[in-house]
């Protein structure tokens, strides 16, 4: 399992926590034990904001994660574009273009299968 922390969401609600154990801290601090209780009450707040706006996931359900095939596709179109753009001939735009076509068709197809295992594991 991995942990995402909602970090937006951690902002907003530390602009809102109410925070009365922040006025008990004195002023001025003479010993190290001293410190480490100020610490603990500064840390405190933070930590149970950070735990509320976070939850755990699979490790596998990295949203970016692409088939090696689409990754290797999406290489090949970036690297067309670069030539299409260094050299601008007729030939390397059309495959640019056509490499393009070929990429948006297969991150379609990948969503749509994703989708649908997610769908079947709802139901």
């Amino acid at each position: 399992m991995k942990t995402i922390i909602d970090w937006n969401r951690v902002s907003t609600a530390l602009e809102e926590v109410n925070t009365p154990n922040l006025n008990v801290i004195p002023d001025n601090i003479v010993f190290n034990n001293d410190i480490d209780i100020v610490i603990g009450i500064l840390i405190k707040p933070i930590r149970s904001v950070v735990k509320r706006c976070q939850r755990k996931v699979p490790v596998n359900s990295d949203r970016r994660s692409l088939p090696a095939v689409v990754r290797k596709l999406i290489r090949a179109k970036n690297a067309a574009l670069r030539r299409a753009s260094a050299y601008p001939t007729l030939e390397y735009r059309s495959l640019a273009r056509v490499l393009h076509c070929e990429v948006k068709a297969r991150v379609r197809e990948v969503k749509n299968e994703n989708w649908s295992t997610l769908m079947e594991e709802i139901t």
